[in-house]
């Protein structure tokens, strides 16, 4: 669920906050649902986040975090006999994220809070493509291969922005529950932003834990 980068993220974050108030510091996990309803392909997809929270004033606190998604499109499949086996080609899209953010926080009242953040995206998107009207090539010696007219990769990096509403409770000693909204921007520039700001914008419930060190 989580990958290796996320982890690693998280103990860096970890060792480079100041030591002598690590009895403040609280580390933990969420999950949620997110629909990036600007994007038909991307669309609603679970979400997977590591973080680090530290309070820094009587109301006041800074969470830094890692997250994961990635949603898989697929087309209408191709299927055809040769020789009695059946053979079948789709076309597919991949949409991978990592991102790491940072979020200044204030508790409002009974634990409720809200804040905003900056974000750091790092985005995978793989397509491939068939030729529609011959999707799968027959060749001699009983090969067959599909006649793919697009199979690319495309990186990028782009920054966001981000807004919270939450919820806290304590559950035992430092172990917190967390419940929390969030409206998320990416500026995705001319490579895959909507609207006049050209930007990915997403909606997410999420739920989690975290416990003090």
């Amino acid at each position: 669920m989580f990958s290796k980068n996320q982890i690693f993220i998280l103990l860096l974050l970890l060792f480079l906050l100041n030591k002598s108030s690590a009895q403040n510091l609280y580390i933990g996990i969420q999950s949620g649902i997110e629909n990036t309803f600007r994007d038909e392909y991307i669309g609603s997809h679970p979400n997977y986040s590591l973080f680090v929270d530290s309070p820094i004033g009587e109301n006041w606190s800074l969470k830094f975090g890692s997250e994961f998604f990635q949603n898989k499109y697929y087309g209408s499949p191709w299927s055809y006999q040769y020789r009695g086996t059946t053979y079948t080609v789709r076309d597919g899209k991949l949409w991978q994220s990592y991102s790491i953010n940072m979020t200044l926080r204030r508790s409002l009242f009974k634990k409720i809070y809200m804040g905003a953040g900056v974000s750091g995206n790092l985005i995978k998107f793989k397509e491939v493509e068939h030729n529609p009207y011959w999707p799968i090539l027959f060749l001699g010696d009983d090969q067959v291969k599909p006649n793919e007219i697009k199979n690319e990769q495309q990186n990028y990096l782009k920054p966001g922005l981000m807004y919270v509403f939450g919820w806290e409770r304590n559950i035992l000693n430092r172990l917190v529950f967390i419940a929390e909204m969030r409206y998320s921007l990416i500026f995705g520039g001319d490579d895959f932003g909507y609207g006049s700001l050209n930007t990915l914008e997403s909606i997410s419930i999420w739920g989690g834990f975290k416990f003090g060190l």
